[in-house]
C-alpha cells in the first residue's frame, strides 16, 4: 500500500561537514560506550585483523564482523535461483581482494568528502557473463544521542544480473558472541556491555548461527536499476535485552521508515569553490513509500548553481527571493517531488550544486 511521506532536510551548505576520516576506506559512529565501524575494505583496515564491521569499546574490546582465520575459498556471497541453486558466489578471497584468480575485481572504492558515505563496486565474471556487485554503506550521522539515534546503513545489490535472481545466500564471520532474534541479530564482545544490534530490512527469508558464523538468505528485489541482495541495518544497545526488544519493535513496525542522508563531495571548501550535495533517501521500513517531498534550503554563505539540481523521476521546483523581471532571485530552497514509490532497501537521490562565498 502507498503512503504519502513529506520529508524536510536542512542542509548548511554555508558549512561543510566534516568527519575525522583514517587512511582506509570507512565510516564509523561514535555510540556513548562504542565506536561502530564499517570498513569498506577489510583487508586494508589491519595487518592482524580483518573487519568489516566492528566494535570498538571504551575499555577496548573489539566485536562484530570479521574475516581473520577464514578461508579464502569459503563463500561469502552466493547468488540463488528459483530452485536455491547457486548461481554464482563470490568467495571471502575474492571480496577481500587475495584470491589468485580474475574472478572479482575491484573496480573503484570511494568514500564520500563528507565522510558518511562509502561505496565498492565489484566486477563479477561467472558463467553466464559479468556483472557488477555494488556494496554500499551510509550512516546516518557522525555520532549517535539519545535525541538523535543514529545508524550504520549497509546495502548489497547487483547490475547487469548474470541469471535469474531468486535470492542471496551471505555468510558473516562472528567475531564475539551472537545471538539472533526476530529477524535481527546481535553480537556482544567478552567484556562489553553495549551489543551490536542489526536489523534486516526488508524482512529475511532464513537466518541461523552456526559455528560463529551468520548465514542469511534473503529474497532478491529487482528494482528498476538493480537488484538488491540484502540491507542492513546496524547500531547500538546499552544491553541485550534492549537489543532484542528494538529487533522486535522493528519486526512489528509497519510505518514509514526513510532514512535521509546528506553527502557532499567535498570535506572542507573554500570561497569561489563549488560543492556538491547528495541527499540519500533509503526506504528502511517494511513497506514501499510514494509520494515523497524532499524540501532543502540553501542557507547564507552560498548561493545555489543555476541548473545544477537534478534528480531522477522527480519534478524539481524552487522558492526564490523577490526580483524584478527578467531577473531570477536567488533560490532560498529546493523542492524535489518523487514520481515514482521507493521500495525497501532501495536508494533515491537527489543532488545540487552551491558555490561557498
Amino acid at each position: 500500500m502507498k503512503k504519502i511521506f513529506f520529508v524536510l532536510v536542512a542542509v548548511a551548505s554555508g558549512i561543510i561537514y566534516t568527519h575525522a576520516q583514517s587512511k582506509i576506506n570507512s565510516v564509523a559512529i561514535s555510540f556513548p560506550q562504542n565506536l561502530v565501524e564499517y570498513f569498506a575494505q577489510p583487508a586494508a583496515a589491519k595487518s592482524v585483523s580483518l573487519p568489516l564491521i566492528q566494535a570498538k569499546a571504551k575499555n577496548g574490546d573489539l566485536f562484530g564482523i570479521n574475516f581473520q582465520g577464514i578461508a579464502g575459498t569459503a563463500s561469502f556471497i552466493e547468488l540463488l535461483d528459483a530452485n536455491s541453486k547457486v548461481v554464482s558466489t563470490v568467495t571471502v578471497g575474492d571480496f577481500l581482494g587475495k584470491s589468485t584468480g580474475k574472478v572479482v575485481n575491484l573496480v573503484s572504492s570511494v568514500t564520500s568528502g563528507s565522510g558518511n558515505r562509502s561505496e565498492n563496486v565489484y566486477e563479477v565474471s561467472s558463467e553466464q557473463g559479468k556483472y557488477l556487485l555494488i556494496v554500499n554503506s551510509l550512516t546516518t550521522s557522525a555520532a549517535s544521542t539519545k535525541e538523535n539515534p543514529a545508524k550504520l546503513l549497509v546495502r548489497f545489490a547487483v547490475r547487469n544480473n548474470p541469471a535469474t535472481i531468486a535470492s542471496a545466500r551471505i555468510t558473516l564471520p562472528v567475531d564475539g558472541t551472537a545471538e539472533t532474534k526476530n529477524g535481527g541479530f546481535i553480537i556482544s564482545g567478552k567484556k562489553s556491555t553495549q551489543p551490536i544490534v542489526a536489523a534486516f530490512y526488508p524482512k529475511i527469508a532464513k537466518i541461523s548461527i552456526e559455528k560463529k558464523n551468520i548465514t542469511v538468505v534473503t529474497p532478491a528485489i529487482k528494482t528498476a536499476n538493480e537488484t538488491l541482495l540484502l540491507s542492513l541495518s546496524v547500531d547500538c544497545a546499552n544491553t541485550k535485552e534492549e537489543a532484542f526488544s528494538s529487533l522486535l519493535a522493528y519486526d512489528k513496525n509497519t510505518e514509514n521508515n526513510i532514512a535521509i542522508v546528506t553527502v557532499s563531495n567535498k570535506a572542507t571548501a573554500a570561497p569561489t569553490d563549488t560543492v556538491m550535495y547528495q541527499i540519500i533517501c533509503t526506504n528502511i521500513g517494511n513497506g514501499s513509500v510514494s509520494d515523497i517531498v524532499i524540501t532543502n534550503p540553501v542557507t547564507a554563505g552560498s548561493r545555489y548553481l543555476e541548473g545544477s539540481a537534478v534528480g531522477e523521476d522527480s519534478q524539481i521546483s524552487f522558492d526564490r527571493t523577490p526580483s524584478a523581471a527578467p531577473a531570477l532571485g536567488d533560490v532560498k530552497s529546493i523542492k524535489w517531488k518523487l514520481s515514482k514509490t521507493i521500495e525497501v532497501g532501495e536508494e533515491k537521490i537527489v543532488s545540487f550544486k552551491v558555490i561557498v562565498q
